[in-house]
C-alpha cells in the first residue's frame, strides 16, 4: 500500500514538473510558424459553404502565411485553376489575438487582384498555376500574439473560356469558321 502510493506521489510530481515545462515552452502569437491556409474561390455553394467540411473546389489561392515578432509577415502562395473557366479574385485576410471572443484584430489586409486562364492543351488539360511572392511589413503584434487566421475570397469573377485562344491552336479553325460564316450570312 505504502509502495503504490509512493508509486503515485512520483508519478504525480513528474506530471506537474512535465507540465509546467510544456507550458513555459508554449508561446502565444504565430512566432514565425508557418500556416498553410487554402482559401476556395468557386462562388458555388458546395465550394464556399459544404456541407461534408470538404470544398468542392476547382480554383484556389493557397497561402504558407508566416508572421514574425519583427513586424515581417511572408505570405506566399499559389493560384490555382483546374478548370476551363479563368478567372480573377483577391483574398481578405483578418488575424485576431486570443482576447476574449473574437479577438482584437491585429491584422487586416487585402491581397492585390490577381487573374488566372483556364486550363487548357497548354497545360496538357492539367491544373494551371501561378506563384505569387507576397512578403509586407505589419506591426509586430501580428507575429507576437496572433492566434486566430482567417481567409475569404473577394471580388471573384468567372472571365470564361477564351475561345480565341483555343481556336487559334486548331490548325484551320478560323479559316473554317470564316467560311460558314459566309455561307451562312449572306
Amino acid at each position: 500500500m505504502f509502495r503504490a502510493r509512493l508509486v503515485m506521489a512520483l508519478l504525480a510530481v513528474v506530471l506537474a514538473g512535465y507540465s509546467a515545462t510544456a507550458q513555459e515552452s508554449t508561446t502565444p502569437g504565430f512566432q514565425n510558424t508557418v500556416n498553410n491556409y487554402g482559401v476556395g474561390m468557386n462562388p458555388e455553394d458546395k465550394c464556399r459553404h459544404p456541407p461534408d467540411g470538404k470544398p468542392a473546389c476547382s480554383q484556389w489561392f493557397r497561402f504558407k502565411f508566416q508572421a514574425f515578432t519583427d513586424g515581417t509577415v511572408k505570405a506566399p502562395f499559389t493560384i490555382t485553376n483546374d478548370s476551363a473557366n479563368g478567372y480573377c479574385g483577391r483574398v481578405h485576410i483578418i488575424a485576431r489575438d486570443r482576447a476574449n471572443p473574437p479577438g482584437n484584430v491585429l491584422l487586416d489586409v487585402r491581397s492585390a487582384l490577381y487573374c488566372i486562364e483556364g486550363k487548357g492543351d497548354d497545360t496538357n488539360y492539367h491544373e494551371r498555376r501561378e506563384d505569387v511572392d507576397w512578403t509586407f511589413k505589419t506591426d509586430p503584434s501580428v507575429g507576437l500574439y496572433g492566434h486566430d487566421l482567417y481567409m475569404v475570397p473577394e471580388e471573384y469573377e468567372d472571365t470564361g473560356i477564351d475561345w480565341t485562344a483555343v481556336l487559334e491552336r486548331v490548325p484551320g479553325a478560323i479559316g473554317t469558321l470564316a467560311k460558314l460564316k459566309e455561307a451562312i450570312i449572306p
